[in-house]
């Protein structure tokens, strides 16, 4: 599916410094090639593993081994943004969307294992699959105990997670 997830922080404001977290997370994974683009308001990243260290392939090649996501410096204040998070439950009012991964299909272990380690850098944040029916939210405990299970499926994203059967 061509679904993106967000990530949510309580001010919407995403720096440099989550830049190089990201970035940093990813290299110590293995993905060798990965670039940011400055965009004014925000950061356009692509992050993929090559097969050789020479290798710069077409980003979309492997799935598995390639993701694009967008930080915001600046919090959307935009009508599709406020249109999105009206519904959010209580204990999130006052979050906002500025971390998201673009076409996350294909890309579930990727993720959980990227997630797992960004939220021991940032716990306060919130994983929010914003386009599956229900919306699921995702917090730091949730993500640990996905990670922490001995089997797990890679629809795990699209799953509410306070169900046990993920």
């Amino acid at each position: 599916m061509g679904w993106s997830v967000d990530i949510l922080r309580k001010n919407g404001e995403g720096n440099i410094q989550d830049i190089k977290n990201i970035i940093n997370i990813f290299m110590s994974r293995g993905y060798t090639n990965c670039g940011a683009y400055d965009n004014r308001s925000y950061y356009s990243l692509s992050i993929n593993k090559p097969m050789f260290d020479d290798e710069l392939p077409y980003y979309l090649q492997d799935k598995s081994d390639s993701i694009l996501a967008n930080v915001d410096l600046i919090p959307s204040d935009d009508w599709w943004s406020n249109v999105r998070i009206k519904d959010f439950p209580e204990k999130f009012k006052g979050y906002k969307d500025y971390f998201d991964f673009e076409k996350i299909s294909g890309r579930s272990f990727m993720l959980l294992n990227f997630f797992h380690e960004y939220f021991k850098l940032v716990p306060e944040d919130v994983l929010w699959n914003c386009y599956s029916k229900d919306k699921h939210f995702y917090t730091k405990a949730d993500i640990d105990r996905i990670y922490n299970k001995k089997e797990w499926t890679a629809e795990w994203i699209y799953t509410d997670p306070d169900e046990r059967l993920i």
